[in-house]
């Protein structure tokens, strides 16, 4: 019995060799897909700070140990100096923020902006006469406090 020439083993093993080997591959590269950032930034890191390690290694006259640890404090200091100071400037803006915040609603001002923003009024109440009466009692409030000289 004759076989075609496309399936012969001899002929084509060298195609499914090369066919399996870039599955193989596409497969490989999508397992590792989510460590290409990762390498990629070490790869950077290690470019930027391999003249520094080389600088602390001829300073300590051949101690890779020191070497590498004085590397170490340097890139945690390059890279978490800046990074601390941007996470303290959030948290100084956010408590900022809260105090505003506590201030307007602590205030009339809030009653006087809603109904001009009718946006924010409608889901609240379904009433639309709801403001002016808090508007009305706001200002008999206003009235009626104690004025001090």
């Amino acid at each position: 019995m004759n076989r075609p020439s496309f399936l012969n083993r001899e002929d084509a093993f060298p195609y499914l060799s090369i066919l399996l080997l870039i599955g193989a591959s596409l497969l490989l590269v999508w397992l590792f897909r989510s460590f290409v950032w990762p390498l990629f930034l070490a790869f950077v890191f290690y470019v930027a700070f391999e003249s520094l390690h080389k600088r602390f290694l001829s300073l300590v006259k051949g101690r890779r140990n020191l070497a590498a640890t004085m590397s170490m404090i340097g890139v945690l200091v390059v890279i978490l100096g800046p990074l601390a100071l941007l996470i303290r400037q959030l948290i100084l803006e956010a408590i900022d923020l809260g105090i505003r915040v506590k201030d307007l609603l602590a205030s009339d001002a809030i009653l006087q902006a809603f109904p001009h923003a009718p946006a924010f009024l409608d889901p609240v109440t379904a009433d639309p006469f709801f403001w002016v009466e808090q508007q009305i009692n706001s200002e008999a409030l206003w009235v009626m406090r104690p004025v001090s000289f």
